[in-house]
């Protein structure tokens, strides 16, 4: 009897020496996984920061070339603007074509004839009484 007392004193002491042991470990393990977590935040947060600074570069640059190709579009314009303009300069003809063409288009529609006393004259009768008025 005295051999198992003594062997179940070893397996109590064992038992209990390896309890502390575990708390001592699981402390440990406790820490380690509180730094680790840290560490992941703080480089999800520097993550973070490096796609937004990207997105606001891309953003940046996208507003840059958006903004180079409006200037381009307005030269464009510009040219196509001074080339009519310079086509109707001293094209009374033209003018008077094209002034007539938009009437028979429009022949619903109520215009303002300029005369030479400063009258107006508001009308919406044929396109004829306005063909006869031009010559």
């Amino acid at each position: 009897m005295k051999k198992q007392t003594m062997v179940m004193l070893f397996l109590i002491a064992i038992i209990f020496s390896s309890c502390g042991w575990y708390n001592n470990y699981s402390r440990e393990q406790d820490k380690l996984d509180a730094e680790n977590k840290g560490k992941c935040a703080l480089l999800e947060a520097e993550n973070s920061k490096k796609v937004t600074i990207e997105s606001a570069k891309a953003n940046l640059e996208s507003a840059k070339l958006n903004a180079d190709a409006e200037a381009i579009r307005a030269e464009g314009i510009a040219k196509a603007n001074k080339i009519i303009g310079n086509s109707l300069t001293n094209n009374k003809a033209y003018l008077d074509w094209l002034w007539i063409d938009n009437i028979e288009k429009n022949q619903k529609e109520v215009f303002y004839i300029p005369t030479e006393n400063k009258v107006p004259i508001f009308t919406n009768q044929t396109v004829q009484v306005i063909k006869d008025s031009i010559k």
